[in-house]
């Protein structure tokens, strides 16, 4: 079996001296020889190219049948390749932003219309668990994942990701972040802006679009601890030298300026 995205290549051999002939068998076993045009190319060759496949594709073969040339010798002979075709995955964004007391919607959605989905949460220990539809969640097996009356302390900074079965294949999709901020803050650059982990044992990222802006994080006697002017879209902290405890760190960008809790626990 042959499994697939889209488009198809197949190869049966590599030698120059052999001729070949594709066909396609549908699934009630008719055989259509095929021709060079259309989603078609390669149907003399070894290599086999099918353009524009679609989910009716599922199950086809396709029959090269070979005629073998070794000098003044030849044989005949064939080989099936069954396709099957997988749906493509689009991931969720790399981050979602939602207000305390609102709802956040993350997606992740395959276009085969038959796929199952399974949402994830990262727990503290940074293993991924299966959610159910109860409490502030809903959506756990759909391809739309909603979490309900969001909680800064529950919900700020939590890593989601979908678990995705489609006909042929069982996929993973690359996690999301959810921000929640305080009701009534609506600047664009903040809710913009990925922070990650918090709690962290040492190493946090940041990410925005909206470069330059003004990082820095102070103990709780107010004392700078760092300082760091950000022009990078993805940029890396290292807190490794700084003893565990409670910080605040605030973003600075223009005329918007944020502060927030961090936790720092190596």
């Amino acid at each position: 079996m042959v499994i697939i995205k889209k488009k198809l290549t197949v190869s049966v051999t590599d030698s120059t001296n052999n001729q070949y002939q594709w066909y396609e068998v549908d699934t009630l076993g008719v055989i259509t020889l095929l021709q060079n045009g259309g989603r078609y190319s390669g149907v003399n060759t070894e290599n086999l190219s099918v353009n524009n496949l679609t989910f009716d594709d599922n199950g086809l073969t396709y029959r090269c049948e070979v005629l073998f040339i070794n000098g003044n010798d030849t044989c005949r002979d064939s080989r099936d390749l069954q396709v099957s075709v997988c749906g493509v995955l689009s991931n969720p964004d790399s981050s979602v932003v939602g207000e305390e007391g609102k709802s956040a919607k993350i997606t992740c959605k395959s276009d085969y219309p038959e796929s199952t989905y399974q949402w994830q949460k990262m727990s503290s220990n940074g293993v991924f668990e299966n959610l159910v539809n109860t409490g502030q969640f809903s959506g756990a097996n759909d391809s739309v994942l909603v979490i309900d009356n969001l909680s800064k302390t529950a919900n700020h900074n939590t890593r989601f990701r979908c678990w995705v079965r489609q006909n042929c294949s069982l996929d993973t999709s690359s996690s999301t972040i959810l921000n929640v901020f305080p009701l009534g803050v609506n600047d664009d650059f903040v809710k913009s802006l990925s922070f990650f982990p918090n709690p962290t044992n040492g190493m946090i990222q940041l990410k925005s679009s909206e470069v330059p802006y003004h990082f820095e994080i102070k103990d709780i006697t107010g004392k700078l601890i760092k300082s760091h002017l950000i022009s990078e879209t993805n940029h890396s902290i290292d807190l490794s030298s700084i003893e565990n405890g409670v910080y605040i760190y605030t973003i600075v960008k223009d005329n918007t300026r944020y502060s927030d809790k961090l936790i720092l626990s190596k």
